[in-house]
């Protein structure tokens, strides 16, 4: 009686190896194990066009998504400051382009105030011109009449 335990236990240890092999087969089947391997596949980064911090993940993982859809949240405090600086950019230029329009409005007025002026002196030194044409011809012809009574 004492072989059939022996037996027994042989048999369960026989039937534990081959359970244990058939584990191993069926688990080493699916992983493969070596060092210097690599995986090579498509690779598509995903990254924002524009910095920023992410307030909200809209997908989960592996999910499926279409082109186009809004996968995450960005805080828009950043860029909100940023609009508001080039608003401000914006008015202080459109301001300053008034300005300089003013100062063209009033150089072109100064200029043609000034050509009024000189049309006027203009004239003036055409009318002095003429007046004295006009003395010198009197005076001619008071010379002439002085020297004819003299003769």
């Amino acid at each position: 009686m004492r072989r059939r335990p022996a037996i027994v236990v042989l048999g369960l240890a026989a039937l534990a190896g081959v359970a244990g092999a058939a584990v191993a087969w069926y688990h080493g089947g699916r992983t493969v194990s070596t060092d210097d391997a690599y995986v090579e596949a498509t690779v598509a980064p995903v990254s924002a066009p524009v910095p920023g911090r992410v307030i909200e993940v809209l997908v989960r993982d592996n999910e499926a998504v279409q082109a186009g859809q809004l996968l995450a949240r960005l805080d828009p405090r950043d860029y909100r400051a940023r609009l508001e600086q080039a608003r401000a950019a914006v008015l202080m230029a459109e301001r300053r382009l008034q300005a300089a329009a003013a100062r063209v409005g009033l150089a072109r007025q100064m200029a043609a105030s000034q050509a009024t002026q000189s049309r006027a002196a203009i004239l003036r030194a055409e009318a002095a011109r003429e007046s004295a044409a006009s003395l010198v011809e009197g005076s001619r012809a008071a010379v002439q009449a002085r020297r004819a009574a003299l003769a």
